[in-house]
């Protein structure tokens, strides 16, 4: 968690007010961007977790599970969720729903089942919440 700005009562000079405000302002900015990103590495957790529960599970073509293929990465001021290759290809259509062909021609469609949007919704809630609870502490 990111650290505490504690607030100091002593005397400046009115020439030293802007200078002590930049500096506040700094510490602030720093304590937002801290604790943001280790909000969203939380929450990217979580939702890789939640992904990985409430995605499709289907025999997997060639040993390749769709739903084991979720991850995350982080990077400066966030964290990203993603599917790695190869089943990365997948989302659309396990999301969406598809047309179903074998030798060229249609055989049938498969129903999406809707995991990708839900766990976003979630994710973006619970991110507001947890910056707005560390930033109040």
């Amino acid at each position: 968690m990111g650290k505490r700005i504690k607030s100091e009562h002593r005397k400046i000079k009115a020439d030293q007010l802007g200078i002590e405000i930049a500096k506040a302002l700094k510490e602030y900015v720093e304590d937002v961007k801290v604790n943001s990103q280790e909000a969203a590495i939380e929450v990217a957790k979580g939702t890789v977790k939640d992904l990985k529960e409430t995605s499709p599970v289907g025999p997997g073509r060639k040993g390749i599970h769709y739903y084991k293929n979720w991850t995350y990465k982080s990077y400066t001021g966030g964290a990203e969720v993603y599917n790695e290759a190869p089943s990365h290809r997948l989302t659309h259509l396990l999301e969406k729903g598809h047309q179903l062909k074998r030798g060229g021609r249609e055989i049938g469609y498969v129903e999406g089942k809707e995991h990708i949007a839900p766990a976003e919704k979630r994710a973006t809630v619970e991110y507001e919440q947890k910056l707005i609870e560390r930033l109040r502490s």
